[in-house]
């Protein structure tokens, strides 16, 4: 009997065992393939959904900064004090000091003065103005980069706020990005008894 046994085990029972081990084995690496899969969709949706949740939040704060602009008075017309171009760049070149006093009290970076060349090619490509030079509004300019659209509301209220500067321009990118997708926003201003605008 105990041999009869025995060679049961061996002949029927352990192999059985065995395959049966082993379609277990084979059982829990499945699971786990599926497990490791799951975990990945489940961390794309939460990917997913984070970008559609920031994605709104972004338009509906865009939105809130198009409104506060549009509140904005600015006048109906923003030019220079003058179309001839020589005239305008020496004003600018005379204030540019000045001009770059206020800018850095705000906190914004000041480039340089925009190239004659360049000047010329605006002058140009704007045929229908007369080929005048009072619509050359960023001779002077600088740039301030905000991490946020609350930041960049405050850094405009503070901008309304200045008694030394008025807005006299508005051109909001943010709302009508460029073709390329670039988004900001434009302010032209005037120091108080200044004919010079700057952006």
């Amino acid at each position: 009997e105990k041999v009869e046994l025995r060679h049961i085990l061996n002949t029927e029972a352990i192999p059985s065992m065995r395959s049966l081990l082993s379609d277990l084995d084979n059982d829990v690496q499945q699971i786990e393939l599926m497990t490791n899969e799951l975990a990945k969709k489940s961390q794309e949706f939460r990917e997913l959904y984070q970008v559609c949740e920031d994605r709104f939040l972004e338009e509906s704060e865009i939105s809130r900064l198009s409104d506060f602009l549009t509140s904005i008075p600015v006048p109906d017309v923003c030019e220079q004090m003058t179309s001839d171009f020589p005239s305008l760049y020496e004003s600018c070149f005379a204030e540019s000091q000045t001009i770059t006093d206020i800018l850095t009290g705000f906190g914004a970076r000041v480039g340089p003065l925009k190239s004659m060349i360049r000047c010329i090619e605006k002058i140009c490509l704007r045929p229908e103005d007369g080929a005048h030079a009072n619509h050359l509004l960023d001779i002077c300019r600088g740039s301030l980069t905000c991490e946020s659209i609350e930041e960049m509301i405050g850094a405009i209220m503070r901008l309304l706020a200045s008694p030394i500067v008025e807005t006299t321009r508005i051109k909001d990118r943010m709302s009508e990005p460029t073709s390329s997708g670039y988004r900001d926003i434009l302010l032209n201003l005037r120091a108080h008894g200044s004919d010079i605008i700057f952006e």
